[in-house]
């Protein structure tokens, strides 16, 4: 693959953000990742899982098991998502996510209590994105917490995107999937080492028992992968370890009580752009049960929409790797 461009940057958004749980929050900033050359009336935005970042494409990186890089098995020549095609791809990272962007954890917010998002929240982060990058009518792709955002994205603001697209966020989570992050959040808050301000070793090994906690009950399907028990559990125990190391416990529980809480049935209905919906058959959060109901929330509504499903036995992790079969039905909505 031919180099491609790539710049890394932060962008204000131009007004403050009136937050669903009431107030505002001022000098909002959004990190993001860009690849390809500035076209702003054919970009696509890509909207990262809770534990990813804007840096979606890293030659280094393994496709799904970092924060960066996770959709490396995207980025090449010929696949759906091509820099060196005709789309300007671009990343932001999400809000309250602590990789660049406004969150509890930025500098500002130190010591002081950071206000409770929710997915629609997040949703009026990336618009306020898009207009602050002059953005045309991009189309979005979302994956698992980003496609819910997706969604909220295409709701409250219809008419913004050309098609979308969301894998693995379903309008709300199945209950087991609420209640899995819910008992996460709970472990983290009731786990004695864990402080307030996300500070200290202790926070830091707090943070990975409730990580390595959410990756045990989530992916089951990643033990039978790699050849026994003990060699599975050895690769969560260092996946965890590094989750610890590069995010933010106050994130997290930002994020998972975010992703719980949303329940976006009702305002489907608002929706105009195109979209694709795509499940895992072995995906224990984001059911495919839950994803044909999105899909069929969708089509009442009046939107036009496809819904493809991946088999095999990826689990949560199937739209990072297994993208082959993923790829005709993303390249249509991108393309089209």
């Amino acid at each position: 693959m031919a180099p491609i461009s790539q710049e890394f940057a932060t962008v204000p958004l131009a007004e403050p953000l009136r937050l669903s749980a009431g107030g505002r929050l001022e000098h909002v900033t959004v990190a993001y990742g860009a690849w390809g050359e500035r076209r702003p009336r054919s970009a696509v935005v890509l909207l990262h899982g809770l534990s990813r970042s804007h840096r979606a494409f890293c030659e280094t990186a393994v496709p799904g098991r970092s924060a960066d890089g996770w959709a490396n098995a995207m980025f090449a020549d010929g696949q759906p998502l091509d820099p060196a095609g005709k789309h300007w791809i671009l990343c932001p990272n999400l809000l309250g996510s602590p990789f660049g962007s406004t969150s509890p954890a930025s500098p500002e917010w130190s010591g002081r209590p950071f206000p409770e998002l929710s997915v629609l929240d997040l949703a009026d982060a990336v618009h306020g994105f898009m207009q602050a990058l002059g953005l045309v009518k991009p189309r979005v792709v979302g994956f698992s917490l980003g496609g819910m955002v997706t969604l909220a994205l295409a709701a409250r603001h219809p008419g913004t995107l050309r098609g979308a697209a969301t894998l693995g966020g379903p309008a709300i989570l199945p209950a087991a999937g609420r209640r899995r992050l819910g008992l996460v959040a709970t472990m983290l808050l009731a786990d004695p080492e864990y402080r307030a301000d996300g500070v200290g070793d202790g926070a830091l090994r707090a943070l990975k028992r409730a990580r390595l906690a959410m990756l045990r009950d989530l992916h089951p399907y990643d033990f039978a992968l790699r050849g026994g028990a003990f060699e599975a559990e050895r690769t969560l125990e260092a996946e965890a370890d590094a989750f610890a190391r590069s995010f933010d416990g106050r994130c997290y529980l930002s994020l998972c009580r975010a992703m719980s809480g949303a329940d976006l049935t009702g305002a489907i209905p608002a929706i105009k752009a195109r979209f694709l919906v795509a499940a895992s058959s072995s995906d224990p959060l984001a059911t495919p049960a839950s994803m044909q109901d999105t899909y069929h929330l969708l089509t009442a509504a009046g939107v036009r929409t496809r819904y493809f499903e991946i088999g095999g036995e990826g689990g949560h992790h199937a739209f990072y790797r297994e993208t082959n079969d993923l790829a005709f039905a993303l390249r249509d909505m991108v393309n089209g």
